[in-house]
């Protein structure tokens, strides 16, 4: 690399070597510590790396599972170095807080809470034909005997392999196990992959996933189910962009590990989370709330929860008798330095009257923009898939929005409430169902910790699962409360916060909880209660996917990069107008195919 000195063009080597002594290595590259416009270049050799440094680049996920490991604390060690690092900090003697009046307590504030009862779940019948019930304890339930509520039928699968040939022998012992564990869930499934494509030597993903889905396209076969080997996860993106956009092939990607995990370790666990995901995706139910007969007093008293028969009604009224449509919305941004993607917003909505099948609308947005732009459009996909599965409009709307800071609230709700108004109005001019509107927040400061150790759960000595708090530390003047869903296995568990914002149903405050904790458990994917409502879960991964799908469409050239400097106001028309033609394109790139659309894809 050559600049302009003194009037002379000299090379970096050259600048060094005059002023600095010659360099060792002169060939090495150069570090570019400079801007863009103002680039400036250092020799390699003489550069050292200072410590302590942070990283803002994306972590690989064996990295972040070993800062989550590092820096997980039980909840018994938490508080005590809370309370140890209030008593040094000495607020109380601070001459500016003592000049607001304000004092601090060293010890923790004392609240009360209640833990919930967790739903009864339905499973298959077992071999005397008796329906499978189970009551989850401590946030979980064993599954490994059952068949799922609704098994799908696989009349068909394909293989498609990244991996070396010799692997060959590892992937038919993959299938069929796998294979196995799915019968004995119920899914119907045959022997062996009707198409298996092994990926050649300069093949693409594109290249191999178009032969398996031309040969079904060619012997007019549906294929259920493609299952694809990755040599490594950085083919994931272009796997999951191929099969849900260019082809319509529903895809359960496996990476080594896994494979190794079914075929040598024969680890059932692994096998079985296999086969949930494969249920859902295919159209199946893994597991069900259990219908309103089960909910009796004497259940509910079992678990010291005074509930009389309005709450029981209610419960029963919102969530089967009158076709509740529950949604979860969420929008992902792009990080600081992503400046090239643009902001992801999903709405997922059940289509089935059991509160159990999930289909989303997902669309482009602004980068960092919050508020849903296409809202109405969302909302109506959601609305008029449900009345066409099952002829009738929901009565009750339960609306689930994660991701809206505090100040946000009423902006969030006077828009997007406006807007799912809209869109009810577009199914017909008088349909006007009861709606409830909460605000779902996880990125908050508040936890809690058991004053009496025996009520503590697992390792980490956490509060039991089912664990509300109402009163104390929420609110005074807004409708909130605080729901730990989920059992802690590893640190100390952060209970999801919950904003009311709206509700025209009028639950009163156990209903409007329970129903919340207990879609909580229809996740699917694990034998678990999870942190938040599925729902909202779901509108998360369908996020997860689309952004999948827009860095497949930008790594291969599909769609030029831009940057979101290029639409400020203070850029230039042409720069801003070709940012827009870019979001444009890649809204259209990511318009799922008609045949994953009607499915659990992202499951």
């Amino acid at each position: 690399m050559k600049f302009e000195r003194d009037g002379k063009e000299v090379s970096v080597a050259e600048y060094f070597r005059d002023v600095y002594g010659p360099l060792k290595y002169p060939n090495l590259p150069l570090v570019q510590v400079g801007s863009k416009s103002k680039p400036i270049y250092f020799p390699v050799e003489l550069c050292q790396v200072a410590n302590c440094q942070r990283y803002n680049k994306k972590l690989k996920a064996c990295q972040t599972t070993s800062i989550i490991r590092f820096a997980s604390t039980d909840a018994p060690t938490r508080i005590l170095k809370c309370i140890d690092m209030v008593k040094k900090s000495n607020f109380n003697n601070d001459p500016f807080l003592k000049g607001f009046g304000v004092q601090i307590k060293a010890e923790p504030m004392n609240v009360s809470g209640r833990v919930l009862p967790p739903p009864r779940l339905e499973y298959g019948k077992g071999n005397g034909g008796r329906q499978i019930i189970l009551t989850p304890k401590d946030g979980a339930w064993n599954s490994t005997e059952f068949k799922f509520f609704e098994s799908a039928s696989c009349e068909s699968f394909g293989f498609v392999s990244f991996l070396p040939p010799h692997k060959a022998s590892m992937l038919q012992e993959f299938c069929l196990q796998i294979v196995r564990t799915c019968r004995s869930t119920g899914i119907e499934m045959p022997d062996s992959p009707k198409f298996y494509e092994q990926a050649r030597k300069n093949d693409t993903v594109e290249m191999v996933l178009k032969r398996i889905a031309d040969k079904y396209d060619r012997d007019g076969i549906k294929c259920d189910l493609v299952f694809v080997a990755l040599f490594s996860s950085e083919q994931y993106a272009q796997v999951k962009s191929c099969g849900d956009i260019t082809f319509g092939l529903v895809t359960q990607c496996i990476l080594p590990k896994t494979i190794s995990d079914v075929a040598i370790k024969k680890n059932y666990s692994t096998m079985l989370n296999i086969a949930m995901k494969i249920n859902m995706k295919i159209g199946g139910i893994n597991t069900k709330l259990l219908d309103d007969e089960v909910y009796d007093i004497e259940l509910m008293n079992a678990y010291e929860i005074f509930l009389n028969g309005s709450f029981l009604f209610s419960l029963d009224n919102n969530l089967y008798k009158n076709n509740a449509l529950v949604i979860g919305v969420d929008v992902v941004h792009p990080s600081a330095i992503e400046t090239h993607l643009p902001s992801i917003a999903s709405v997922v909505g059940n289509v089935d009257t059991k509160v159990t099948k999930f289909h989303a609308s997902v669309k482009i947005q602004p980068a960092k923009q919050e508020l849903i732009t296409g809202f109405i459009e969302q909302f109506s996909e959601r609305l008029l898939e449900y009345l066409d599965v099952n002829g009738t409009a929901p009565k009750n709307i339960i609306v689930y929005r994660d991701g809206v800071s505090d100040g946000q609230f009423m902006q969030v709700l006077e828009e997007e409430l406006s807007a799912l108004r809209r869109a009810c109005k577009s199914v017909a001019e008088n349909y006007r169902p009861l709606i409830t509107f909460i605000v779902v927040q996880k990125r908050h400061h508040a936890r809690f910790f058991c004053r009496d150790e025996a009520a503590a759960r697992g390792r980490g000595k956490n509060i039991p699962a089912g664990t509300v708090i109402d009163r104390v530390v929420t609110s005074p003047d807004e409708y909130d409360f605080f729901l730990c869903s989920h059992h802690g296995i590893q640190g100390t568990s952060r209970p999801t916060r919950y904003h009311v914002l709206f509700d025209e149903s009028n639950m009163d405050a156990n209903a409007l909880q329970s129903i919340t904790y207990y879609l909580c458990h229809l996740y699917g994917r694990c034998a678990r209660s999870v942190s938040i409502p599925a729902p909202v879960y779901f509108a998360d991964l369908v996020c997860a996917r689309a952004r999948y799908h827009v860095l497949a469409a930008l790594n291969s050239g599909l769609v030029e990069k831009y940057s979101d400097e290029d639409s400020d106001s203070s850029s230039s028309s042409s720069s801003s107008s070709k940012a827009e033609s870019v979001k444009t394109e890649l809204a259209n790139i990511i318009a799922l195919h008609k045949r994953v659309k009607k499915v659990m894809y992202f499951a």
